[in-house]
């Protein structure tokens, strides 16, 4: 080699088809990883489906690691496996305090379902209590047409507050509760609080994140819920269509009340939308207080709603 001839590097340009697959493969991991700071509002949107993008990124990752060559290839898998981490708690046992305060575990087996307003038909819930019974029963989008439907499921106790929005609501249970309340019947998004021997049961329903004052509205909702969690005295199921997933920050009060995810450790089990398996996100949520254990958590079946019922089987302490 002369003095005047440049070193060969060992690798090669890569070529306009690695480019391009390079480039898809960039752009879906960047609106990826900025659906976690969920602004402006169309990253909220984004961010609900964010195991989708999880999903494409893996599948954007295959041409790349095979047209790149070198060390920069690890990139492609690398990243995909930190995103797919943020998941992991939905599949890894979560640990329960019934051990640490020993009380001898009572179960209740709950249960909530948004059955859309606009189906006049809620057999199909009524079949799926029948088969799989719960002691109580969150309904959701309950008009006015469904009231005797629900009051003939053979509940001991059934409160509802229909409403011709999607947004009445109902809670069912078979046992009587010492206590109810419905909380803001004055506001088109009522909740409901009922109390038993041994804890309480909120059930609401906020305002899907459709433009930025609806999702003030739902978080502002779900911030009311978190301060009735803290301020009680009984530990507090809180549970209903809240229009976020679980990675959402709209659920963070919930978390940070000392309430746990239902779901934890028992997979995704998305809810919405029944109709397209691949927008399919867990938007119907059971918090349970963190020293519960939660023995089953599963996705019922269709129920002739847009929304798949979710079931959670409890384990709490008993009252002293």
């Amino acid at each position: 080699m002369t003095s005047s001839e440049e070193p060969q590097s060992d690798q090669a340009p890569p070529s306009v088809v690695a480019k391009c697959a390079g480039a898809l493969w960039a752009g879906t991991a960047l609106v990826t990883v900025f659906t976690y700071w969920q602004e402006p509002l169309i990253l909220t949107l984004a961010s609900s489906f964010r195991v989708q993008l999880l999903l494409a990124l893996i599948a954007f990752s295959l041409a790349p690691m095979i047209l790149f060559k070198g060390k920069r290839r690890l990139l492609f898998p690398a990243v995909p496996m930190v995103i797919g981490a943020t998941f992991l708690s939905y599949f890894l046992p979560s640990g329960s305090g019934i051990d640490e305060v020993g009380a001898t575990p009572q179960q209740t087996r709950i249960c909530v379902a948004n059955v859309y307003s606009g189906n006049r038909d809620i057999a199909g819930l009524a079949q799926f209590v029948r088969d799989d019974p719960v002691e109580i029963l969150g309904v959701l989008e309950v008009a006015p047409h469904h009231t005797s439907a629900l009051e003939s499921m053979g509940f001991d106790t059934v409160l509802l507050e229909p409403r011709a929005s999607n947004f009445g609501i109902g809670l069912l249970s078979k046992e009587n509760p010492l206590k109810t309340q419905i909380l803001g019947r004055e506001t088109p998004f009522p909740m409901i609080l009922a109390e038993f021997e041994d804890f309480q049961v909120l059930l609401a329903h906020p305002a899907p994140p459709l433009n930025n004052s609806a999702r003030q509205v739902g978080d502002q909702l779900v911030a009311e819920c978190a301060a009735l969690v803290e301020a009680s005295k009984k530990p507090t199921v809180v549970m209903g269509d809240l229009n976020a997933t679980g990675w959402d920050l709209r659920v963070l009060p919930l978390k940070e009340a000392g309430l746990k995810d239902a779901r934890s450790g028992f997979g995704i089990l998305p809810t919405w939308p029944t109709h397209n398996s691949l927008m399919l996100i867990p938007i119907d949520h059971i918090f349970v207080p963190e020293s519960w254990e939660v023995a089953e958590c599963l996705r019922g079946p269709d129920i002739g709603s847009d929304h798949f019922p979710l079931k959670a089987t409890l384990l709490h302490p008993a009252r002293p």
